[in-house]
């Protein structure tokens, strides 16, 4: 008759009991205390910050190569070059052309958060924003 206890049936048993009994109760509190909400609120402003930074640089990188800022982030010509992980910023800003450059703003409630130095927005065709710290920059 062989040992239960040296089984790789109890290996797999007694990681389960583990993780139930220990791991997952601490990975809940965590969750559910101030550091867990404060963590994961970082994480978003984090995203929303590089999304935010992203859709900049792919616009401005369009005026680069073709002497105009895109219609619209749909357009043929700014969906050519741009890659899989740069189509997230469709869903996180709104934009739209104006007559002197652009309107960029992020769609969501962490934009109140977000705020950057003057130096950020020099050199930049952005007219109006809902992101905090701007300073309207003449090109």
């Amino acid at each position: 008759m062989s040992n239960f206890f040296s089984s790789p049936k109890a290996d797999k048993t007694l990681f389960f009991i583990l993780f139930a009994v220990i791991i997952a109760p601490i990975q809940i509190a965590y969750h559910r205390s101030s550091l867990g909400r404060k963590v994961g609120s970082n994480l978003h402003l984090k995203r929303e910050d590089q999304n935010f930074k992203r859709a900049i640089a792919l616009i401005e990188l369009h005026k680069l190569r073709f002497n105009e800022y895109p219609e619209n982030l749909e357009e043929q010509r700014f969906q050519e070059f741009i890659g899989e992980w740069d189509k997230a910023v469709h869903k996180a800003v709104t934009y739209s052309r104006v007559e002197s450059g652009y309107e960029l703003n992020l769609n969501s409630q962490e934009t109140l958060q977000l705020e950057y130095p003057e130096a950020f927005w020099n050199g930049l065709g952005l007219v109006k924003t809902n992101v905090g710290g701007f300073q309207s920059s003449s090109l």
